[in-house]
């Protein structure tokens, strides 16, 4: 939540790093916190013709989606899940989490416990752990899920997201 600190590494970072597209996209993430969502948008759009990167383009959909534009985000997760399925073809384990999001995202629950599950097979650390018991979570299973931030806790992993999860599966 430490915003003003968060920008200030971004914009260190990006002189260290001058047009590396990640850098670019937390910068425009940035923007968004800020309500500038339209330049937040462009340089998201930048990005995305530059490398096509699908990560970006969920990024790009959660801005429209928060503004209310279905359409945008439609099209933005589409482009990203078919990029995603490419990219899982060639290197599962990098892109198992990322496409969990998206699948969890658009209501692929089912998907999501897949990759979720494969994630945890691939790294069983606190964050591939708090992505399974979201998509445990999303497939009515809240006792699994609470399990298994439990499990999580117990390794000494502490994050918002993980007691969120908790909140929202004892709920």
């Amino acid at each position: 939540g430490n915003w003003d600190q968060a920008r200030s590494y971004f914009e260190r970072a990006d002189k260290l790093f001058p047009g590396h597209w990640l850098v670019e996209a937390h910068l425009a993430q940035m923007l968004a916190v800020d309500g500038e969502r339209d330049k937040a948008k462009a340089m998201y759009r930048q990005i995305i013709r530059r490398t096509n990167n699908p990560d970006v383009m969920m990024a790009l959909a959660n801005v429209f989606e928060f503004e209310g534009n279905p359409g945008e985000v439609a099209a933005l997760r589409s482009a990203a899940e078919k990029l995603f399925e490419q990219r899982l073809a060639t290197m599962p384990e990098a892109y198992f989490d990322h496409a969990l999001d998206l699948a969890l995202a658009t209501g692929k629950n089912g998907r999501a416990l897949e990759l979720a599950e494969a994630n945890y097979r691939a790294r069983a650390f606190g964050d591939a752990g708090i992505a399974l018991a979201r998509a445990q979570l999303a497939t009515g299973n809240p006792r699994s899920a609470i399990r298994q931030l439990l499990k999580v806790e117990r390794s000494g992993w502490k994050s918002v997201e993980q007691y969120l999860t908790l909140s929202e599966a004892y709920a």
